[in-house]
């Protein structure tokens, strides 16, 4: 590596499997300092050991598994108000008020409670309030009590979800308030760029943009389109001008116009409230520092972390004597020794008192480096996964280390 010191720059990341600390120490504040994602693996008997190495690795497609509405009805722009404000659902008669959209229904309703009470629902107990006097709007006569409309059930199911929610979320008014996208510089990504023109939106709307989408809703063909049109023109209105103060930002810094993709701020609008920044840490810095207080999870039966000690202690133990404990028959026992009191010299340094019991040290080396056929295709389609992440920038990535143990199938 010494040689090659630009060879690993142009890589999207660089994968390792099975290094001694010799190799893996400068390989990983080699590829720290090119900024290029580095995946560590590790198979051995019933253990797998993953360490994802990232200096900074944005998201914009997160893929969350439960992603509410995106509906502003408690705040809702001129154009959208205009047509809620047109449909009066008392006056519909039966057949007309089971094809009307959800969301007019719940807005209706919305618009009655502020009335009464002053503002939006936001306790347990106002929004039942909500949902009562919208399962009072159902009824027609008598014939109707108990009976609700496909409409006005999705109506109700829709307090919980779109009222009441932050206009924007803890996690997204953090990272518009990172660093890295108040002070920009001709460095700065494409995406700190977007955010920050992100961030003059959200100042002076209050809100992150429209995403454009609608659930789908029992209604009729006129009305569902009409309203699906609505938003998707005022997502399409936000996502312009973000475009254009992303281009100018970029232009202000000394970027090229390239680095701004219109469709790429599209895409970053539709998720403004899904995006994610994880910054991880150098492996190089974690194996050359002393601050690890690991003595509590070592107590706990049921925790992994004892193995992070014996996968270290078994890294050590590789760079010293140049092969795998237990390598040979012959060596099971003075090999325990041997790791037995690296391990112990590695928990020292970090400070911990607590010792591995002698049957965990013990069963590394009777594995003799072996990796086992279903752990090792395990731990590489674990891998596969990350790297895919990584490339594509969808969906949340590793967060530093995991380990399983095909034992107890515990990860």
């Amino acid at each position: 590596m010494a040689h090659t010191q630009d060879f690993f720059n142009n890589f999207s990341v660089v994968i390792a499997t099975s290094l001694s600390e010799k190799i893996l120490l400068p390989l990983s504040k080699q590829l720290w300092e090119a900024n290029v994602p580095l995946i560590v693996g590790r198979s051995i008997g019933f253990l797998a050991y993953l360490r994802l190495q990232i200096r900074e690795h944005t998201v914009i497609e997160v893929h969350p598994d439960n992603e509410n509405p995106d509906l502003r009805l408690e705040n809702p722009w001129p154009s959208l108000k205009d047509h809620l404000d047109n449909i009066d659902v008392l006056k519909l008669d039966k057949k007309e008020r089971s094809h009307v959209p959800a969301l007019v229904i719940l807005y209706y309703y919305l618009e009655k409670f502020k009335n009464n009470h002053g503002g939006t629902p936001i306790t347990r107990s106002e929004k039942d309030t909500l949902r009562n006097l919208i399962k009072e709007g159902n009824c027609f006569g008598e014939e109707d009590e108990g009976h609700l409309e496909e409409n006005f059930q999705e109506a109700i199911h829709y307090v919980n979800t779109c009222i009441g929610q932050a206009k924007i979320p803890f996690q997204i008014q953090t990272l518009l308030d990172d660093e890295r996208c108040t002070n920009l510089t001709q460095e700065s990504s494409s995406f700190w760029v977007m955010c920050a023109a992100l961030r003059e939106l959200a100042q002076s709307e209050g809100a992150l943009p429209v995403r454009g989408s609608l659930p789908d809703m029992a209604a009729d063909t006129v009305n569902y389109v009409a309203l699906q049109q609505l938003y998707q023109k005022q997502a399409q209105l936000q996502a312009e001008a973000i475009y254009r103060r992303a281009l100018q930002i970029a232009r202000n810094l000394g970027q090229s116009p390239d680095t701004i993709i219109e469709q790429e701020v599209k895409l970053f609008c539709k998720h403004a409230s899904e995006l994610y920044v994880v910054r991880g840490s150098c492996i190089a810095d974690e194996y050359q520092s002393t601050a690890f207080d690991i003595s509590s999870y070592l107590e706990d039966p049921d925790s992994l972390m004892l193995y992070y000690a014996i996968i270290r202690g078994l890294e050590r133990f590789i760079s010293e004597f140049n092969t795998n404990p237990g390598q040979f028959d012959d060596q099971v026992e003075p090999d325990v020794l041997k790791l037995k009191g690296i391990i112990g010299k590695l928990l020292a340094e970090w400070g911990c008192g607590q010792a591995i019991r002698d049957e965990r040290i013990h069963e590394i080396c009777r594995y003799g480096g072996a990796e086992l056929h279903s752990v090792s295709a395990m731990l590489g389609g674990c891998a596969a996964h990350e790297i895919i992440k990584l490339i594509t920038h969808q969906y949340k990535p590793l967060d530093n280390t995991f380990i399983y143990d095909a034992i107890t199938t515990n990860s």
